[in-house]
């Protein structure tokens, strides 16, 4: 925009166009018959006089102009600054649309948190109804697990100190004997198993024994009654008896032999199995210590609340 000052000038400037082209042409016109004359120092003055305005004029007019081009050399730095100022304008008009969105972005994502949250906080206070009694119940596990753990720890203390070496001997010399007393009662078992097959068969060799003798008996009646085929049958089936008969009987004395046998053996079995007890008591207390007054699994145990 044009300031009133530069348009002022500009006006003036016409004007002393106008009056120097009407000069000239005053200067150009030919002399109008019958003028009155004038003095001419006094005409000589006054052109001069009119020279020299006019020539303020002009000068005036050259300063207005060099004013109007200073001017409008400040209005193009003006507007290039205004161009400037238009171009950081876009450039911070776009800044703040990214930061706009970025801000849009970072309020919706905080909401849909805040969303979150509230489930989150619902979900807990849901939770923390049960919470009480399902943490009494782990810590009552984990207070279980705890002692299980240190009970374990502590094996090879039990073991080592915190025992009864007496009872413990006591137990190793009965798990010692266990074989031979196993073995012992086994003999037993075959024994009277033995005895009782061994009576069955010395009864059966009796009976076998009286049945040839009546046998033989009846052979002999046979005999002296002229039935001699008779009588040799009834001789042949004595004879066949008797050898049955022997033979349960050897068979008796065979099983009553093997029970003796197997009775002169527990004794060597019980003989053992005693050397076995006392290894073993010596063994697990080389020391030879007493029982114990209390129970050393219960001695430390606080009594019952």
């Amino acid at each position: 925009m044009i300031s009133p000052r530069v348009l002022l000038t500009y006006s003036w400037l016409h004007a002393v166009a106008a009056i120097s082209v009407n000069t000239s042409s005053l200067r150009g016109m030919p002399k109008v018959q019958g003028m009155p004359k004038v003095n001419p120092g006094v005409d000589a003055f006054g052109v001069g006089g009119a020279q020299a305005s006019i020539q303020g004029w002009y000068e005036q007019a050259f300063a207005a102009n060099a004013q109007a081009n200073a001017a409008a050399s400040g209005a193009n730095t003006a507007s290039v600054q205004v161009a400037q100022l238009d171009m950081q304008s876009r450039i911070m008009n776009s800044e703040l649309n990214d930061m706009l969105g970025h801000v849009t972005y970072y309020a919706d994502t905080s909401a849909q948190i805040e969303k979150d949250a509230v489930k989150e906080v619902k979900a807990t206070e849901a939770v923390l109804k049960t919470s009480v009694d399902a943490a009494a119940t782990m810590a009552a596990q984990e207070v279980g697990r705890m002692f299980a753990s240190k009970y374990d720890e502590l094996q090879d203390w039990r073991d080592t100190t915190l025992t009864d070496r007496n009872a413990r001997g006591v137990k190793a010399g009965a798990k010692a004997a266990e074989p031979y007393n196993r073995m012992v009662q086994e003999y037993r078992n075959r024994m009277q198993v033995y005895q009782a097959e061994a009576l069955a068969t010395s009864s059966k060799a009796n009976r076998l024994e009286a049945d040839a003798v009546a046998l033989a008996k009846g052979a002999q009646d046979r005999m002296a009654s002229g039935d001699e085929i008779g009588a040799k049958q009834d001789r042949l089936m004595a004879t066949s008896m008797r050898a049955e008969s022997q033979g349960l009987i050897n068979r008796a004395h065979s099983l009553q032999k093997t029970a003796v046998d197997m009775n002169k053996m527990i004794p060597q079995y019980l003989a053992a199995a005693h050397a076995a007890v006392w290894r073993a008591q010596y063994e697990t207390n080389p020391e030879g210590l007493p029982p114990l007054p209390v129970d050393p699994n219960y001695a430390y145990t606080p009594p019952p609340p």
